[in-house]
């Protein structure tokens, strides 16, 4: 059994998200009180990793809270995207990786 289908990931999972988001509100209440304090000076090179972590810690405590252990599920994809198999009169693609 895969760890993120455990009882404790599901609600350990949506709890990482909701600490994230009490981070990404405690990191932007830093930054406001920064620019307050720095009104009209160029902003300290803090203030840019003030917004980084409320930028990630926000983004990941909504994925979190949100999707939970579901966040970890396989997700089906067109065939469209799929590579195709080569035929032998096909010229090499030049933009493979």
């Amino acid at each position: 059994m895969d760890w993120q289908r455990l009882p404790a990931s599901r609600w350990g999972l949506r709890q990482l998200g909701a600490l994230c988001l009490i981070g990404a509100y405690s990191a932007t209440r830093h930054l406001v009180a920064l620019a307050a304090n720095h009104a009209g000076d160029p902003p300290p090179p803090r203030a840019y990793l003030l917004g980084l972590i409320a930028f990630v810690c926000g983004s990941a405590g909504c994925a979190l809270l949100v999707h939970g252990h579901h966040l970890f599920d396989p997700v089906d994809v067109a065939d469209r995207w799929k590579p195709r198999p080569r035929t032998p009169d096909e010229p090499p693609d030049d933009h493979a990786i």
